[in-house]
């Protein structure tokens, strides 16, 4: 909770207002990012992270109304609702990044990372059920992004200087920053608080993600 104030509508109270609308903003670059990508090349690699992309907006459209708008009516269980969906995106993203490293970790190492990754999200989602704090979701999310597809990433790029890792270590770069407005408690004013700057933050990830999954696109239109 912060100390946004609340606003009414009617007789409809609104909690954190502005954090809300702001959750609906990471939406938005998300689905939209997932419908421009719509016609990018399939492999599975890109649909991971194309699913990455949806389930973060899905997860931030539940966070806005269930974790912040009407979070007083649903408790932590409005909260749950966003967190497993922002777990199971992160996911999603660290199982893009080993099959784009496949080639080069061998066969066993990524058999091993992709059994990894499924018990890591399950054993997060169990611990977050038991003792709801969402401090969880952020180990969980730099365990997945920070040291698993960031590095998967920057390794490819020291092979082949890709431009699509490029953006998607921006991506993880502006959660980075994200994160850092969240553990200082960094606002402006109570009705901009860190939750919104860490939104902002979170929509430019999104758009580095799309970049990422364009510029992939067009590459291979060029090459075939």
């Amino acid at each position: 909770m912060t100390d946004q104030p609340d606003i009414f509508i009617g007789a409809v109270r609104i909690q954190e207002p502005v954090i809300a609308i702001t959750s609906f903003v990471v939406t938005t670059f998300a689905f939209v990012g997932y419908y421009k990508t719509r016609n990018a090349k399939r492999n599975s690699s890109i649909h991971l992270y194309r699913m990455f992309i949806l389930f973060s907006g899905i997860s931030c459209l539940l966070s806005g109304f269930f974790g912040h708008a009407f979070s007083y009516n649903f408790g932590v269980g409005g909260k749950f609702s966003t967190w497993f969906t922002s777990m199971i995106a992160v996911s999603f993203a660290e199982q893009a990044a080993l099959i784009r490293v496949r080639s080069y970790i061998g066969k066993n190492t990524f058999k091993f990372l992709s059994i990894f990754n499924i018990v890591q999200v399950i054993v997060f989602i169990a611990i977050t059920i038991f003792k709801p704090q969402f401090v969880f979701v952020e180990i969980h999310t730099a365990i997945g992004l920070l040291l698993i597809v960031c590095s998967m990433e920057i390794f490819i790029y020291t092979k082949v200087k890709s431009r699509i890792s490029l953006n998607i270590i921006a991506g993880i770069g502006m959660l980075i920053f994200a994160v850092l407005f969240h553990i200082f408690k960094i606002s402006a004013t109570n009705w901009f608080t860190y939750f919104d700057f860490g939104h902002i933050f979170m929509s430019l990830c999104l758009m580095f993600f799309t970049l990422s999954i364009l510029w992939y696109h067009e590459t291979e239109v060029r090459t075939v």
